[in-house]
This record gives structure tokens, sequence and C-alpha cells, in this order.
């Protein structure tokens, strides 16, 4: 959602009609586009923090979804690199320009299939090529899951 309402477009995310965006960059303008956005009210108020681009600064409401705490736990500690990784794929906002960095490349890899769609025809369609050059949230999950976590499935 961050994405689509600080750049609209997947191509502007990648660059800037001169030159690539830099995954520090991207970070940047979504942390600063932050303030704006109704995520940054949302997100913390139903569970999911907001980890911030140093990697230290979490943005979260009363409760937090990931990590679940268990027996008498109500602190984690944001030091332990891995599992703050872990946590937040398993279920945080990033901010982090090592996430925007994964971002960048795989927004590429959207771009690069839609362009080899465009030049084979309809032919070349395939789970990997469907996707517009707008970015429509629910194409973008369905990319995810069908070129990343092996979600298509053959009847």
């Amino acid at each position: 959602q961050l994405l689509k309402e600080c750049f609209g477009t997947i191509s502007a995310v990648l660059d800037d009609g001169e030159r690539r965006r830099t995954p520090t960059e991207v970070s940047q303008k979504l942390s600063a586009h932050l303030d704006a956005s109704t995520v940054r009210h949302t997100a913390p108020s139903i569970g999911i923090p907001i980890l911030a681009p140093d990697g230290r600064s979490l943005l979260r409401g009363p409760r937090i979804n990931v990590p679940e705490l268990t027996g008498h736990r109500s602190t984690v500690s944001l030091d332990d690199h891995a599992a703050v990784d872990g946590w937040a794929r398993k279920g945080w906002i990033d901010l982090r320009p090592e996430n925007a960095a994964v971002w960048l490349q795989r927004l590429a890899k959207m771009r690069e299939a839609r362009a080899e769609l465009r030049t084979a025809g309809s032919a070349a369609a395939s789970i990997r090529t469907y996707i517009g050059s707008h970015f429509e949230i629910g194409e973008v999950v369905a990319w995810i899951f069908n070129n990343e976590m092996g979600g298509h499935r053959m009847k």
C-alpha cells in the first residue's frame, strides 16, 4: 500500500525517469511518506508494527501480532537481527533499505515479465507475466504467491 501511495506505478518505484532508484532512496521516501498515510495509524492499531529504516525503531500499537509472546513475556529485543528479520518477513511493515532492495528486485522481475508478454504476444501469458504496470495490490500479492511461494497449481 505504501509503495502504491508513494510512487503510483511499478516503474516509478524502480526509477525516476532518468536513473534507477537505490534501496536507501526508496526506504527514505517511504519513511517520509508515512506521516501522510493512513497506514501509519491503521497498521499498528491492528497489531502490525512498522520497522523504521534504522532497524532499531518500531512504531507499534497496543499489541503486536508477530512475534507471538508466550508465557509471561511482554517484551522482545530488537538487538537479535536474525529474529527481527524473521518477524519483519512474517508480519511487519519493514522500511529498512534491505527490504527495499528485496522489493526493487521483485518489482524489476514483474516489469521484465510484463515486457516479455508485450513482445511475445498472448501466447506468452503465464503466471509469471500477468501483472499490469499500475500498482494493483491484489495482482502484486498474487504474483508473489505464484512466483515466490509456490502457490500456482495446475488442475
